[in-house]
């Protein structure tokens, strides 16, 4: 809807300057499949220049856009682009600080392009009162999409849709189409297609969970209403326990002489580079198992310490990944509710011993996310003119997939 938007906004501007050629959407490489199906939805003839994204090779994730890379886009696409699409945080909770969006924002708006942030796992950044973790709202973006189930207290499948204060204002006279400004328009645009895209029987029930979840949040802290805590209460203690899996892995599973692999378990925040902008989400335990190997001597990663946890524990994580597995702790959560997962882990290291004579070599997944260039895709040739080759390259090896654009959508 809001990229739809964008595409229509930036169609009837070039018009309104009797300017013609296509519109050309930037997208970073981790963005949700949703933003790459909405090409093929659009009335408006449309390109997308996928951003790379920096990957952390141990964990097997995304770091985040390449800064350089978006730089060069828009200075290599200028007028065509109609848009900026970014994810943040990422499923694994990693975002850049508060100064860095900022910074990126007021670059974009400066060249007249407008920004989208899919903010669906940061519905609570601005209520967690730390100066270098705010949402995307605050830090400019013209549109933010949250998905507050995820993160909130709303039910599941509610999600809100935020318009800047000063969003598609450029400032000078590029701000302006006609008798309309640039402003007005986009809002009207908008307001078209959430007509046309969304249920004429809206169910009162999850409107109502939203409704009641903004009430709980925008109370200040210490202040109850009808016996209820304050949802910045919620998500202060929710941060606590999480602080207290940190300081239990760190103290006992991790050697403090080696910050990246020393111990038996790697935490994602303490990967990062020292000079990096990048933070994680305070209520996001991003685990790394090192090699572990049963009595027999199978090896054991992070997708089986997952199984244990669920199958013994009752745990259930947000995601596994073969280098990384992640649980969110959740509003409400308290000491008690993480007390499993610490007991859970004591279990899992009285079962299995720490193996570390294995090769570091990349899996062929792990290859795959490296093969991060520049990327220029055409909708229309996504959707019809495809090939089907195997994800690991079959008998040629993953090397035959370079430079080839995966032509099914993925969800992130």
């Amino acid at each position: 809807m809001a990229i739809l938007s964008c595409l229509k906004v930036h169609k009837i501007t070039c018009l309104r300057k009797n300017k013609s050629g296509k519109s050309i959407l930037l997208l970073g490489r981790d963005s949700h499949k949703s933003a790459f199906d909405s090409l093929s939805l659009s009335s408006t003839p449309c390109d997308a220049v996928v951003i790379p994204c920096t990957i952390l090779d141990e964990f097997g994730v995304s770091l985040g856009i390449d800064v350089d890379a978006l730089h060069e886009s828009i200075l290599k696409y200028g007028d065509q682009i109609a848009g900026l699409i970014l994810t943040r945080p990422t499923y694994q909770g990693v975002l850049s600080n508060s100064k860095t969006l900022t910074s990126i924002i007021s670059l974009c708006h400066s060249h007249n392009i407008p920004v989208i942030v899919d903010e669906a796992h940061g519905a609570h950044l601005r209520f967690l009162d730390n100066v270098f973790i705010t949402d995307a709202l605050t830090c400019g973006a013209d549109i933010v999409v949250q998905s507050t189930h995820k993160t909130l207290t709303s039910l599941s499948q509610t999600a809100m849709m935020h318009v800047g204060h000063g969003a598609f204002q450029f400032g000078g006279s590029a701000d302006s189409v006609g008798e309309d400004s640039l402003q007005d328009l986009a809002v009207e645009v908008l307001g078209t297609f959430f007509s046309a895209l969304t249920t004429t029987s809206p169910n009162s029930l999850l409107l109502a969970s939203l409704d009641a979840t903004r009430a709980q949040f925008t109370a200040l802290k210490g202040v109850h209403q009808a016996g209820e805590r304050s949802g910045r209460d919620m998500l202060a203690e929710a941060v606590e326990a999480a602080d207290t899996v940190r300081d239990f892995i760190r103290s006992r599973y991790r050697t403090p002489h080696d910050r990246r692999s020393g111990g038996a378990i790697t935490l994602l925040e303490d990967s990062l580079p020292q000079s990096s902008t990048l933070l994680v989400d305070p209520l996001r335990l991003n685990l790394r198992l090192h090699p572990l190997a049963d009595p027999s001597g199978q090896l054991f990663n992070s997708i089986h310490m997952d199984d244990f946890l669920c199958e013994r524990h009752g745990i259930y994580c947000e995601l596994n990944l073969p280098e990384c597995v992640t649980y969110v702790v959740s509003p409400g959560a308290t000491l008690m509710t993480v007390a499993p997962l610490i007991e859970g882990l004591k279990d899992l290291f009285s079962t299995y011993s720490l193996r570390v004579d294995v090769s570091n070599t990349l899996t062929a997944g792990q290859r795959l996310l490296n093969m991060n260039s520049m990327g220029y895709l055409k909708a229309s040739e996504g959707y019809w003119l495809t090939e089907k080759l195997p994800l690991d390259g079959g008998n040629d090896g993953v090397d035959v997939l370079v430079g080839r654009t995966c032509a099914e959508t993925v969800s992130g």
